[in-house]
């Protein structure tokens, strides 16, 4: 019995592992007078999103020690932008429009270049009922990441 205890308190201390829970979706393009939506659908209710954006596809693992640990499917260098907290219905988005390209003068040029992003969603457990204030607080986050997709920048 001592061990069946042993071996459980491990895994939750550990934190869970990440799992492909959700789904990415990013429309328009990072160009003069484009608007631009993101938006993370299914995943857990009352987590953090976040959305991380790299020039090239690869693995990165996060391990945080304790509180678990994920990977995403791209590479570093990345940045990692903060989405919102995900709606009792899993579902985080913003949308935003680029400024419409300046009349007269001088447009800087900017290369053209794919950015591949995938969002990863952070959970606080609990025990004895669900998520954010109910029943125990564990030792350890949920990790929930998504599919990756590609904006455009220009």
């Amino acid at each position: 019995m001592k061990m069946f205890s042993a071996a459980i308190m491990s895994l939750v201390i550990a934190g869970a592992v990440s799992a492909q829970c959700s789904a990415l979706a990013i429309t328009g393009s990072v160009n003069f007078g484009q608007t631009v939506g993101i938006s993370v659908t299914g995943a857990p209710a009352g987590s953090m999103v976040f959305v991380a954006a790299a020039q090239s596809l690869g693995s990165t693992t996060f391990s945080l020690g304790p509180l678990g640990g994920f990977s995403l499917d791209i590479a570093q260098p990345m940045i990692i932008l903060p989405l919102g907290t995900a709606s009792a219905g899993g579902s985080a988005s913003v949308s935003f429009t680029m400024p419409a390209a300046p009349s007269g003068g001088t447009i800087p040029t900017v290369p053209s270049q794919t950015l591949h992003c995938q969002s990863v969603a952070i959970g606080f457990p609990s025990f004895g009922g669900g998520g954010l204030g109910g029943g125990i607080p564990s030792l350890g986050l949920t990790f929930c990441t998504s599919n990756t997709t590609t904006l455009q920048v220009f």
